[in-house]
Formats: structure tokens, C-alpha cells, sequence
């Protein structure tokens, strides 16, 4: 199953705007009630995920670090943090109050993290969805923004909802990172389907170094060197030798198809320099 790559922060932003003056619980319960009715659209305005009669499956996954990096990007001034976020999702769920994903129940998920995000690898979370194999399909570790960090903005990323039209998607402009550097080691891991995922943390902190913004949907240009391909370097511009790659519109991501696979779950220190950003495969953090 193909992991959506749906992060609609344009319409969201319009959600939360309608709010006027809100606290956290409200502001929470409208995004809940507006992913909870999103119905996730393939390229051709094909439902991604049906049912076994064929019938879409209506509602957008969340976990509790993307209601907070939604809020942090949109409503600033509504003061977040994820723990709390979390306590409420989780007694919602609890108390089988979450909204109905069309008129299916939300199934919680235990996932665990990988380190892509700040986030610590190993940490559980929870995904809530109108599926379970949505839920473990669903790539829930995103950047969630610091309070206050300005350097992400509050501009479209991915596929917004048409207003007036549900379930029809429009492309909207592609995240930047446009360069900071973030306390901590970078981690790039293999994810369940055997490809290598380099965060937007390695490319923040790579067009801090460069000074070149990276674009969701722009090429970077790649190379493999060492033993069986081990090392990967990654430019942005093309080297004799270099393969031309983008890494994701919505989330600025780099998922990688390696010459020879790695155990799934392994993780990697990403160094960056100003002139190439760069994982050594062989040797793996323990």
C-alpha cells in the first residue's frame, strides 16, 4: 500500500482562521472534524484506499505530532504542545468520542518511530484512522516546528481540498527548506518498504550550509560510492556520474531505492557540508 503524501495546511489554515478567537480544544476538534471527512485522491482524482465493495474510504489519518505541527504552522497564537495534544487525542479515543471518519469508527494504531523527525527513534505513537492498515501505513513522522521558529511558514504543502468540492484536489506550491539547523544529529533510516528516507531536518540544515534552498519536487542530483554502493552523496548540481532526484513536494523527503537493500529500521547519521550532504550505509548507528 502506497503511503498518501496528502498535507493540506492551505485548507487547514482556512479551518483554523473561521475559528476567530479559540483555545487548543476547539482548535483540535476542527481539524479532527475536517481530516475526518477528507477523502485521500490519487494524481487522477482516484480514491487511494477502498473498502471491499470498492467504495472509497473517506478520512485523512492523523497522530498527535501533526495536529501540533498544523497548529504551530496556522494558528501560532493558540498555544500547543504535543504532550497535551496527545493526552486529548488518546482520551477521546478512550471515551469513543474522536469523529467518525464518514460513518466508519477511528481505529488507534501503536507505530513507532524511526528518528526521521526530532522525534527519538523508538518512540511509541499513536496513529488515528478509518483503517488499521491505513494506520500502519500512514507516514506519520513529520517536522513538527518549535514554538516561535519562524523559519517554517504557514504556506501550502500538497494537495488542498477545492472549497465547495469535496474530495476534488488541486496542486498547491511545494515546501521549502530554506535553511536552519536544528540541535542534534541528523538521522536518515530505512523504512518498512526497504527505501532509504532522508528528512527535511538534513535538508534544512544542508541549504543552511549551501545556502541554496531545497524545493519540495526539485531535483537534487545523487551518487553511490564505496563498498556495494554503501555511501550515498547527494549535490545540488550534477556531477559526472550523478542521478538527477526530488525529494517530496509536500514534506521535502528524499526516499531513496538502494543498490544493495539494508535491514529495515536501520538508521544512519546524515553529515552535511556545503558541498554535498552524505549517509554512510556501512556504518549504521547501533
Amino acid at each position: 500500500m502506497n503511503t498518501p503524501t496528502l498535507k493540506t495546511f492551505a485548507t487547514e489554515a482556512e479551518v483554523l482562521a473561521a475559528l476567530g478567537s479559540a483555545n487548543l480544544v476547539r482548535a483540535i476538534d476542527a481539524l479532527l472534524d475536517f481530516w475526518s471527512q477528507q477523502t485521500l485522491l490519487d494524481d487522477q482524482g482516484n480514491a487511494l484506499h477502498t473498502d471491499a465493495n470498492g467504495d472509497p474510504i473517506v478520512g485523512r489519518p492523523y497522530s498527535s505530532g501533526e495536529v501540533t505541527a498544523c497548529l504551530r504552522l496556522c494558528r501560532p497564537d493558540i498555544r500547543s504542545f504535543n504532550s497535551d495534544v496527545g493526552s486529548y487525542l488518546r482520551n477521546r479515543s478512550s471515551d469513543g468520542l474522536l469523529p467518525l471518519f464518514g460513518n466508519r469508527p477511528a481505529f488507534r494504531v501503536e507505530r513507532t518511530t524511526t528518528g526521521v523527525s526530532r522525534t527519538p527513534a523508538g518512540s511509541m505513537v499513536y496513529v488515528y484512522a478509518p483503517d488499521p492498515a491505513l494506520a500502519e501505513s500512514w507516514d506519520f513522522e513529520i517536522y513538527v516546528p518549535t514554538p516561535g521558529n519562524d523559519s517554517i511558514q504557514a504556506t501550502p504543502s500538497g494537495p488542498a481540498l477545492i472549497p465547495n468540492a469535496p474530495g476534488v484536489t488541486t496542486p498547491q506550491p511545494a515546501t521549502v527548506a530554506a535553511g536552519t539547523l536544528i540541535p542534534g544529529d541528523v538521522i536518515a533510516a530505512i523504512h518498512p518498504d526497504g527505501r532509504l528516507c532522508v528528512p527535511r531536518a538534513a535538508f534544512e540544515a544542508f541549504a543552511y550550509e549551501t545556502g541554496v534552498p531545497v524545493t519540495g519536487g526539485d531535483d537534487l542530483h545523487i551518487s553511490f560510492s564505496g563498498n556495494n554502493g554503501s555511501v550515498v552523496e547527494v549535490t545540488t548540481e550534477p556531477l559526472p556520474g550523478t542521478i538527477a532526484v526530488a525529494p517530496t513536494r509536500d514534506r521535502v523527503r528524499l526516499h531513496l531505492t538502494l543498490p544493495t537493500p539494508q535491514p529495515v529500521g536501520t538508521r544512519f547519521l546524515v553529515k552535511v557540508s556545503a558541498d554535498a550532504l552524505t549517509v554512510d550505509m556501512g556504518a549504521p548507528i547501533l
